[in-house]
């Protein structure tokens, strides 16, 4: 699998997050969903990014996931 689309595998799953209405997200979720969606796609269309880039948004994401389902298991 290439990486843009494992990229856009990960851009679909948090698509996915947001539109389920099972996920009663707060504003400050689907706002950080919706930035690390962003943030996914502009490393797709990125040329050179170096390690700590990568890592900056791969963090950022897995931050939001975490609190998403957080709230959900304790719900």
């Amino acid at each position: 699998m290439t990486t843009s689309k494992q990229i856009d595998s990960c851009i679909e799953r948090l698509s996915e997050m947001l539109g389920d209405a099972n996920n009663e997200l707060t504003s400050g979720q689907r706002e950080e969903l919706i930035a690390c969606i962003r943030d996914l796609k502009r490393l797709k269309k990125a040329t050179k990014l170096t390690d700590r880039e990568i890592y900056m948004v791969v963090a950022q994401i897995a931050k939001a996931a975490y609190e998403v389902v957080e709230m959900g298991l304790s719900a």
